[in-house]
């Protein structure tokens, strides 16, 4: 069934008198709902989604579910998902590219105040992840007919963790031929090939990866970081430094090489003493829908 048929069955809950009543108390504060069973809760998200939901905090168990049933009622793009990573320093886990992209794509949305919901497990948003303004400034919007330092450009993307290949085939890569720099973000269905007059950007194309043929044109892209670790130099220094104070002897002689490896992110809270989380992504007037709160404490 479609986004449509969906959005006539919420018109229709929304004007039963319980609904009504829940809306209206949100519109004055704090509001707690008891008895919510089955798909329930998600109506409920999708009725305030149309009044700035932003995230919806939930246990583990059940952040799948209802992430499920929001990708039919809002659509797929309107959808995002925060996973946890349940990384320890100094272990050797590496988290699913996947997982890692989810969460990218998860942070890009919330801190470019993209349309849409994130729904988060309550173990991810206690996690430690990169502060809200060290990932805007590594985010970069590219315009058709401005002016963009190349170099500078280059040198996020790299810091931003994206990997350069010679021609890019999946997210978080990138390559560069000449004055043509193709780049695959995580938030993008297709990859962005951007072309340069000198420094400025000539045209911005959306290509197939298969054949490399532009599919649409665009007047702006954004480019938010791969990853969430941040590897420039203070970031490797930040990182020697905590393991050396926690006595992660092996790991910090391995930092000190600056050679990234394979479950760097079990290093965020080392890198990030402000110890930010997603819920710090989070803007003055967004609504937060809890599911379970006793489950989630």
């Amino acid at each position: 069934m479609s986004v449509d048929f969906w959005n006539g069955v919420l018109d229709s809950l929304e004007g039963t008198e319980h609904f009504a009543e829940v809306l209206r108390g949100i519109r004055e504060g704090d509001v707690q709902v008891h008895g919510l069973r089955g798909s329930l809760g998600a109506f409920l998200c999708a009725s305030l989604f149309r009044r700035g939901l932003r995230l919806v905090l939930a246990p583990e168990e059940e952040a799948g579910r209802l992430r499920d049933d929001l990708e039919v009622l809002l659509g797929e793009d309107a959808v995002s998902y925060f996973p946890p990573l349940g990384l320890v320093p100094g272990e050797e886990e590496v988290p699913s590219l996947e997982d890692m992209g989810l969460r990218t794509e998860a942070l890009a949305r919330l801190a470019s105040g993209r349309p849409g919901v994130v729904v988060v497990p309550a173990r991810a948003a206690s996690e430690i992840t990169v502060p809200p303004d060290v990932f805007g400034r590594y985010t970069t919007k590219l315009e058709v007919g401005e002016e963009v330092d190349r170099e500078r450009l280059l040198l996020r993307l790299v810091e931003g963790g994206y990997e350069r290949v010679p021609s890019v085939s999946a997210p978080g890569q990138f390559s560069l031929r000449g004055g043509i720099l193709d780049v695959f973000p995580f938030t993008e269905e297709l990859p962005i090939r951007v072309e340069f007059w000198g420094d400025v950007v000539e045209s911005l194309r959306r290509f197939d990866v298969s054949s490399q043929r532009s599919v649409e044109g665009t007047e702006e892209a954004l480019v938010p970081p791969a990853r969430e670790l941040i590897l420039n130099q203070g970031t490797w220094e930040k990182i020697e430094e905590e393991a050396g104070r926690l006595g992660l002897e092996e790991l910090r002689e391995r930092a000190s090489r600056r050679a990234p490896w394979e479950g760097m992110e079990a290093c965020l809270p080392l890198a990030y003493p402000e110890r930010a989380t997603v819920l710090d992504y989070l803007g003055p007037g967004d609504l937060v829908f809890l599911e379970d709160p006793d489950g989630i404490s």
